[in-house]
């Protein structure tokens, strides 16, 4: 018989406050080119502290919204 699986708290995303975010995330977020002009409307954090992964909810100039994923080094995971 099929067994439920429990979601574990690496399962899904958890607010995070920006000012929160590790250094190298946010020196990605302020010196990148792809994100000049652009204003960060949240972000999100799942997964263990060993390897989070963040959700950045990044408004652009002409003010639509896309999410950007980094890892806790600040490299842009597709």
């Amino acid at each position: 018989r099929d067994q439920p699986r429990s979601r574990g708290l690496g399962d899904v995303y958890k607010r995070q406050e920006l000012q929160h975010l590790p250094y190298d995330v946010l020196k990605t977020m302020g010196t990148s080119e792809a994100y000049e002009g652009c204003t960060f409307e949240g972000a999100y954090v799942k997964g263990t502290e060993c390897a989070p992964l963040y959700k950045i909810l990044v408004q652009k100039e002409d003010r639509t919204q896309m999410y950007v994923f980094m890892n806790r080094e600040g490299k842009i995971m597709e």
